[in-house]
């Protein structure tokens, strides 16, 4: 009689030693995986929208029956120095733009994308293709400056940062040999609440 109430007591004991195992890898499991899930959330950058516009600054535009150029691609980062490795790179949606038709508060929207949120300095277009068509129909020679431009802005979480850059053609042709220069002129920023599709 002892001998089967020992067994009954040995038997029991390990049930309770296995479902309490059981019920502790299982919290174990589910307290590991809510820990990961809120670690991604708190790891996982915010975004916000960053929407490009230019225009023209009216300074030699008058001259132009068309000025036009491709933008290949529009970069952003911060730093106090531009750094080959660390542009963010847009593909613009409007690639080609005509200056001619940007003047008298015109403004084409190049860009309409989500980014980090996050503080920039640089911004940076790759241009393409730049010839322009004078009034009297002769094509002169356009020196183009595209380096990269510092103007600090932020791109904040859950709004749009709405960037406008300014392109302003001069005439140089004064000079021996110059011709028409196009340069960045102005850049300005506003955030706004985002739009969503």
């Amino acid at each position: 009689m002892r001998s089967r109430v020992g067994r009954d007591t040995r038997e029991i004991g390990r049930r309770v030693a296995f479902w309490l195992l059981f019920w502790g890898a299982m919290a174990v499991l589910l307290f590991g995986g809510i820990a990961a899930c809120s670690t991604e959330t708190q790891h996982a950058p915010d975004r916000g929208q960053l929407e490009v516009r230019v225009k023209d600054h009216r300074e030699a535009i008058a001259d132009f029956r068309r000025l036009e150029f491709n933008i290949s691609q529009i970069g952003i980062q911060g730093g106090l120095r531009p750094q080959a490795s660390a542009w963010l790179l847009f593909a613009p949606s409007k690639r080609n733009v005509d200056l001619t038709q940007l003047v008298g508060g015109k403004y084409a929207v190049l860009l309409m994308e989500d980014a980090p949120a996050a503080r920039y300095r640089w911004i940076s277009f790759d241009l393409e293709g730049v010839q322009g068509i004078l009034k009297n129909g002769r094509r002169p020679h356009i020196k183009v400056f595209d380096d990269p431009v510092a103007y600090p802005f932020r791109i904040v979480s859950g709004k749009r940062t709405i960037l406008t850059i300014d392109f302003i053609v001069v005439d140089v042709t004064d000079h021996p040999g110059k011709g028409y220069e196009l340069h960045i002129q102005d850049a300005s920023a506003q955030i706004v609440e985002a739009t969503r599709s």
